[in-house]
């Protein structure tokens, strides 16, 4: 498995039973175990596909679109832009951990 498959994973797992404090946390020990190998991007992509992840095992069990259609009309935004703000939230948080970690561990930070 990827270092990205195992983020995603640890991502998906890590949300599920902590909630979302845990995205940053998978991103910075990505930052810290792979550090030279552009673990920003890498562990953005994993918080990215958890979320997918989730947001599709949510869909078979509830009304996910009709949900972001809720939302995005309570804020004046389509329902994809919802859900593409959902994504881009662990992404960035993901990322942004990965990225420091590695750079104070001495690595590449992007």
């Amino acid at each position: 498995m990827t270092r990205v498959g195992v983020g995603t994973l640890l991502v998906v797992l890590g949300t599920w039973a902590l909630g979302w404090w845990a995205v940053p946390v998978v991103g910075a020990l990505m930052g810290a175990i792979w550090p030279d190998r552009r673990p920003g991007i890498a562990a953005a992509a994993a918080g990215m596909l958890g979320w997918v992840a989730l947001l599709v095992w949510g869909s078979t069990i509830g009304p996910v679109g009709n949900l972001a259609d809720t939302v995005g009309g309570v804020m004046a935004l389509p329902g994809a832009a919802v859900l593409l703000i959902t994504l881009l939230f662990p992404a960035v948080l993901a990322g942004a951990a990965g990225a420091l970690s590695a750079a104070l561990r001495g690595g590449k930070g992007a």
